[in-house]
């Protein structure tokens, strides 16, 4: 939460609590690596494509991202994390395409009880897939 708060504010505020961030995550992996389908390695990947700013640690983001894919292949919202923050800065269109097309192919039930949200992800990854000329032009 302070993280996404920090984003929603002002950059600064996360490089501010950027070590603390990054302990709590640390914990939640070593207490429970499966909390959540993956999330404190999600949130590491996320936060490792920003951290250290503002190039951020792509090989670090993407070895965190593909751990938690490994603890939950079928959670929909790591995918389209990676493939919206990741991706990108890899300049790694067929990465992104991956990851969104699976998104796109997934049952909403895929991880029953997470219809919902899994719904949401659908949205994020076909607009996503929308830009994918934009994001991935050829420079």
């Amino acid at each position: 939460a302070l993280g996404k708060y920090g984003l929603a504010k002002s950059i600064v505020i996360v490089l501010d609590n950027k070590d603390k961030i990054a302990a709590m995550m640390r914990m939640v992996r070593k207490m429970d690596p499966n909390y959540h389908h993956g999330a404190a390695e999600r949130y590491l990947g996320a936060f490792h494509t920003k951290i250290p700013f503002p190039k951020g640690d792509l090989v670090r983001s993407k070895k965190y991202f593909e751990a938690s894919i490994r603890r939950a292949p079928n959670y929909l919202a790591t995918r389209v994390l990676m493939a919206q923050m990741l991706a990108p800065k890899l300049k790694d269109r067929a990465l992104f395409k991956a990851h969104l097309d699976f998104v796109m192919a997934a049952p909403l039930d895929i991880i029953p009880g997470m219809e919902p949200e899994h719904a949401i992800e659908k949205r994020k990854a076909e607009a996503l897939l929308d830009d994918i000329d934009i994001l991935f032009a050829k420079e």
